[in-house]
């Protein structure tokens, strides 16, 4: 009898079944949801932090994915989505509220919004990391100082940057840069790794590099070797899907975190 509550899953709220996956490193669960291990494996193999993804799930799964994320030492991704950014279905503040005491400082809230002030006013503190989605409405510099209040740590999120836009970003001096490999806020995309071109070919020094959008198990080599050192997966880790992204122009060009 001992053995067999040891093996037994985590309780879960009524009305919620486990499933699982088989992967090549075996059997992952969470939630009704199932996890892709092979990707965890990948990330762990190329040195890269990997950040799940809550709105990949309903929002009545996010908790249990979050659990699972935060378990396998994994960082919890947010994306707070309005105004032009809105194309799909975001976390909603009183979601950020539980995940702040559930996460803490692996809690990364994405703002793609149009109006920051607002959005991270609700924002609760002592957060890990705050994401703004850039171009920023109402000035990217009030707003990072603003979320430096509330985060551990400020990153700026660039759609395909021109040498303009990454030059504005990188004048206020980010903890980090996220690279949007998909339009953001938009889903049904490949990741495209030319979006990162911009920043590779930059004659600048780079902060930390991140990316977002599309992400899978077979484009973490590429990533690896542009350096990249944090990926946020949704679908490809969720539900274990993989689809091939184009490879473009990437460099094997590293960034000193």
């Amino acid at each position: 009898m001992a053995d067999t509550e040891e093996s037994a899953p985590p309780r879960l709220p009524a009305g919620l079944q486990y499933e699982e996956v088989q992967s090549r490193s075996g059997l992952a669960r969470i939630g009704p949801a199932a996890v892709n291990t092979e990707l965890e494996d990948k990330a762990q193999q190329a040195g890269i932090i990997l950040s799940g993804s809550l709105i990949a799930v309903p929002a009545h799964q996010r908790q249990s994915l979050a659990d699972r994320l935060l378990g396998a030492g994994h960082w919890v991704h947010a994306d707070m989505i309005a105004g032009r950014y809105l194309g799909q279905e975001g976390v909603q503040a009183e979601e950020i509220d539980r995940l702040a005491t559930q996460a803490g400082l692996r809690l990364d809230v994405h703002l793609m919004v149009d109006d920051l002030a607002e959005a991270i006013n609700g924002i609760p503190h002592g957060i890990g990391r705050i994401t703004i989605q850039y171009p920023a409405a109402g000035g990217l510099e009030a707003a990072e100082e603003q979320a430096r209040a509330k985060a551990q740590s400020v990153w700026i999120a660039l759609d395909n940057p021109s040498p303009a836009s990454l030059q504005q970003a990188l004048d206020n001096r980010p903890d980090g840069l996220l690279a949007m490999l998909t339009p953001p806020g938009m889903p049904g995309h490949s990741a495209d790794v030319r979006r990162l071109d911009a920043l590779l070919e930059s004659p600048r020094g780079l902060p930390p590099l991140g990316v977002d959008g599309g992400v899978n198990a077979k484009n973490f080599e590429l990533l690896r070797d542009a350096g990249i050192v944090y990926a946020v997966a949704g679908r490809a880790l969720v539900s274990g899907g993989c689809a091939a992204a184009p490879a473009g122009h990437l460099e094997q060009k590293k960034v000193t975190p």
